[in-house]
């Protein structure tokens, strides 16, 4: 009886609150590492700048998406670096969260473990992987003119 007690009164936290702290957790262990001064000392050598690096960070924000279904997870996880980075390369927070962010939710649109690319799928069908053929074009079009206009009105 007292543990009914007990666990009923333990307030429950929510998957995206879990996501979020998992996701800083994360963060804050490629700061420690010393992965991300790694990667500022890296994309100066390579002359990539805060264009170049936003392309970086924002293609593996994407990939992440894809492979996990998680824009939450991938966005959290790297947009608290993103004020790092910045300003490592002399730019904004801003140039880097902004096309990371709607990366995510354009990449969720080609992942083959989305939960509405699974239903639709079924709906319809066909295999996820025969959804995302039609869709993949479409949506790295759209990849690409957030790039593009990210370099052209915010950085």
């Amino acid at each position: 009886m007292t543990g009914h007690l007990i666990r009923s009164n333990i307030p429950k936290i929510q998957p995206s609150s879990t996501l979020i702290i998992c996701a800083e957790f994360f963060a804050n262990g490629l700061k420690i590492t010393g992965l991300i001064d790694a990667l500022i000392v890296h994309a100066q050598n390579l002359g990539l700048g805060l264009n170049g690096m936003t392309v970086v960070l924002t293609g593996v924000v994407g990939i992440i998406s894809v492979l996990t279904d998680s824009g939450v997870g991938a966005f959290s996880s790297f947009a608290a670096l993103a004020l790092d980075v910045a300003s490592g390369l002399g730019g904004s927070a801003a140039s880097f969260v902004n096309p990371m962010q709607l990366s995510c939710g354009i990449m969720r649109s080609i992942s083959p473990v989305a939960g509405a690319m699974i239903a639709m799928a079924g709906a319809v069908g066909v295999t996820p992987v025969a959804l995302i053929r039609r869709t993949f074009i479409p949506m790295m079009a759209g990849f690409v003119a957030v790039l593009l206009f990210n370099f052209l009105f915010i950085g």
